[in-house]
């Protein structure tokens, strides 16, 4: 039950998480009037059709991961916004240029199945001199090129021609594409996801210190987390559990707790445990723990004794602006531990995967809702901060491209683009499996999340 509890509970937190994440790409893009056309929790084919309501379809589909918002004209070709034909024949840079020429650089773009050959030179004259002042196909041209599909005087390369100039000449005329809207309209769209990320992470802290209280590092319970590789784990106990009390003397709180087994290193103690209305007894000799102190100006040298844990700390109710400042201190030390620990050379020891992730549910789900929703707010933090790394499929990598676009002041060919994402692919691949690689052996050796 207890697995069963803690996957039903990161199920309901991540779904949670994506629609945050989610809801910020779809309201800038309805706020810019772009057209969404879907909006899905999860992935696979649809579950749970919810309906359509102003354009946009909403659907939970089969496999509880992730999520997606659908903007039409996000797609490669799309996005190049109808440079493949019209802007490159139309282009002022190309008025001296032959049709020719045009066309070759055209097929190393994205004509990758159409033999630029076959393409009569009356045809070629035809669709270069139909392209009106305002970059788009005249009405007429457009009348004249859907007869000229039905034509059998015209080959199939021909016909694949017309019909990618009719497609870019639609896609242009579409208002409610991405890829017409301006570039920072677009890049605000993208960046909006991660932002949403980390402004729902922060209201998380908020809703927390008025509702289910902040951590109070004041008082503690003797409810206690435990410790990879300690004492404490080594004895059977897990996250969750309370000390009531060391050798027959109770521990109400976490200071009486700690204080016992400081002053005890190396001494065998009997620890009685309480683990959801089970009372047993475990045998543990804290182990010794030399540091170096500061009394009165004179550094000394002490041993304490632990076992590998530390007391649930008690979660105090605050009011609004107690919470504005513990929520704004909280997302600041979250988002500082996640850089430092991206860029710091035990990297592969600070990332986890769904293994780690599922772990930590299952454990702090044992503490109770607060620390779940602390887990939420840290995790939606996480991810917009790792959605903003600079690998194409990530919504950094979206950015990146955008700034390359504005470097370049044209708009990337498909294929530029469709190579920029099976980089990133690559890249996103490489970097799961390492993060699963490491999941897995933390779990095999037992220094996972307890």
């Amino acid at each position: 039950m207890d697995v069963v509890t803690g996957i039903a509970w990161l199920i309901l937190i991540l779904s949670v998480l994506v629609i945050a994440h989610e809801w910020g790409h779809f309201i800038v893009a309805k706020l810019f009037k772009m057209r969404v056309d879907e909006f899905s929790l999860f992935f696979g084919p649809p579950l749970l059709q919810l309906g359509k309501w102003h354009d946009t379809e909403y659907n939970i589909r089969c496999f509880p991961l992730g999520g997606y918002v659908k903007i039409a004209g996000m797609e490669a070709d799309d996005i190049s916004g109808g440079r493949p034909i019209l802007e490159a024949i139309r282009s002022p840079q190309q008025e001296h240029q032959s049709m020719d020429d045009i066309l070759r650089k055209l097929k190393s773009d994205t004509m990758n199945d159409v033999n630029v050959d076959n393409i009569g030179a009356e045809l070629r004259d035809h669709v270069r001199n139909s392209i009106g002042e305002d970059g788009l196909l005249t009405s007429e041209a457009r009348k004249d090129f859907q007869a000229l599909r039905l034509s059998p005087q015209i080959n199939a390369d021909e016909m694949k021609f017309l019909d990618m100039a009719l497609s870019s000449d639609e896609r242009l005329r579409d208002k409610g594409l991405y890829s017409n809207k301006p570039l920072y309209q677009r890049a605000l769209v993208i960046f909006a996801g991660p932002f949403m990320s980390c402004f729902f992470g922060y209201l998380l802290f908020v809703f927390m210190g008025m509702t289910l209280g902040m951590p109070s590092m004041s008082r503690s319970t003797n409810q206690i987390q435990v410790i990879p590789n300690g004492a404490a784990e080594m004895a059977g106990l897990r996250t969750g559990d309370r000390i009531i009390a060391i050798d027959g003397k109770p521990t109400p709180d976490g200071t009486a707790l700690k204080n016992i087994i400081h002053n005890a290193p190396n001494r065998p103690m009997r620890f009685r445990i309480d683990r959801e209305g089970h009372v047993f007894d475990v045998l543990m000799k804290p182990k010794p723990f030399t540091f170096t102190d500061v009394v009165n100006g004179v550094k000394v040298k002490k041993t304490i004794g632990l076992i590998g844990v530390y007391p649930n700390p008690v979660f105090v109710r605050v009011g609004l602006i107690e919470s504005i400042r513990g929520g704004t201190i909280g997302t600041i030390n979250t988002i500082y531990e996640l850089l430092t620990g991206l860029f710091s050379k035990n990297v592969k020891n600070n990332v986890g995967g769904p293994i780690m992730i599922g772990e930590m549910t299952i454990s702090l789900q044992r503490l109770g809702v607060a620390r779940l929703v602390e887990m939420g707010g840290m995790l939606s933090l996480s991810l917009g901060v790792m959605n903003l790394l600079p690998i194409p499929i990530l919504d950094g990598g979206h950015l990146l491209l955008l700034g390359i676009e504005k470097i370049r002041r044209r708009k990337l060919s498909a294929k530029e683009i469709y190579r920029a994402q099976m980089v990133g692919l690559g890249l996103l691949g490489i970097l799961i499996c390492m993060v699963m690689y490491n999941d897995l052996i933390r779990t095999i050796s037992g220094k996972g999340f307890q």
